[in-house]
């Protein structure tokens, strides 16, 4: 089975308080949508 993790959850800090969003059995697949760092603001080198 595929799991899918998209890019809405995020969170600015990695902490033990924040809340599970994905659980997966052996064998699952997972596929993560992430934003980069700057949450896909920067579009090109140039601006």
């Amino acid at each position: 089975m595929v799991k899918h993790l998209a890019r809405e959850h995020f969170v600015y800090k990695m902490d033990k308080g924040n809340a599970q969003v994905l659980t997966v059995q052996s064998g699952d697949q997972a596929e993560v949508v992430t934003y980069d760092c700057f949450e896909n603001q920067v579009k090109s080198v140039m601006t």
